[in-house]
């Protein structure tokens, strides 16, 4: 932070508080949603992006379901894995 008594002068020499400069900038810099995120989400939302979000969202679910029917053969009762990549299963006691 910059203190309120620090001035710096134009070229006619007219004095310029730097305090409410260095607050607008900070403010304007670090409140904001930063250009790389806009830009990822940007892409995130375009034709491309959205085929290779579904990409990764199709090879989740059959890595989810390959483990699901894995476990099962094992013998293990699994939940889970049909609408998100996660499984719950069951462990026997001890």
């Amino acid at each position: 932070m910059i203190p309120k008594d620090v001035k710096a002068y134009t070229r006619k020499g007219n004095p310029v508080e730097l305090n409410p400069v260095w607050k607008r900038r900070h403010c304007t810099k670090f409140n904001g949603v930063s250009y790389i995120t806009q830009r990822g989400a940007e892409a995130v939302y375009s034709l491309e992006g959205k085929k290779q979000n579904q990409s990764i969202i199709d090879l989740y679910m059959s890595n989810a379901d390959t483990m699901c029917q894995s476990l099962k053969r094992l013998g293990y009762q699994v939940y889970g894995g049909h609408h998100a990549p996660y499984l719950w299963l069951e462990t026997p006691k001890g």
